[in-house]
């Protein structure tokens, strides 16, 4: 069973088994993210990939200012994709200059019976003085409802063990495995890993065995 870290995260920590089986039976149903955050998900991520250039943000407003809204859907749709780029736009990314930010190679991750889709927005790679190989990795977060800081938590630990898994030689730096909520304008980090990292394979385990009743 594939999914999506940002749903997997959402999963995490569900009271009742009632509830998470419910939300795996919508998850298999239908798993369409919102049209306006596939819309501008591919400029966020080339901003990060591309070293925090500006001029593709900028495009991406000119794009969206292009778009004529007709309905109240379509304004609603506009209105949310400009905030976000105006947010990303706005915030300082200071701990990631003099690093290397490069598209991920390898998207998902086997976790406990399921395929994870990590798909971090951009790694971040650099050399210390002892030439030695340091890695992190950048997940923005665009949801404008309710965002609990368990789940921001939640996916920047599966950051962490994304990279432990393509990078099993390397350093994974703990505070370059960030979780970017873009419109509350904060970072997180893994905290509590290993606790955090239990939870999400008891939970990876339930959703493979709901998941494969519900397919």
């Amino acid at each position: 069973m594939k999914i999506y870290l940002n749903t997997f995260a959402s999963l995490v920590n569900r009271k009742s088994e009632e509830s998470l089986t419910k939300a795996i039976h919508t998850i298999v149903e239908e798993h369409d993210a919102p049209f306006w955050y596939s819309r501008i998900r591919p400029g966020i991520r080339s901003f990060f990939a591309e070293g925090m250039n500006h001029s593709i943000l900028e495009s991406l407003v000119d794009k969206l200012a292009s778009v004529v809204p007709t309905t109240t859907f379509q304004k609603n749709d506009c209105e949310n994709s400009k905030q976000a780029v105006a947010k990303i736009m706005s915030m300082s990314f200071s701990g990631l200059e003099g690093k290397n930010l490069v598209r991920p190679a390898a998207k998902s991750i086997m976790f406990h019976g399921i395929e994870l889709d990590v798909n971090p927005d951009a790694l971040i790679i650099w050399m210390d003085a002892d030439g030695k190989k340091h890695v992190g990795a950048i997940k923005s977060k665009l949801k404008k409802s309710v965002f609990r800081q368990e789940e921001a938590v939640m996916i920047a630990c599966m950051l962490k063990r994304y990279l432990h898994t393509l990078f099993p030689d390397d350093i994974v730096e703990d505070s370059l495995c960030i979780c970017y909520d873009v419109f509350r304008d904060r970072f997180y980090g893994p905290v509590n890993y290993t606790k955090n990292l239990a939870l999400a394979a008891d939970y990876a385990e339930r959703i493979c065995i709901i998941g494969h009743h519900a397919a």
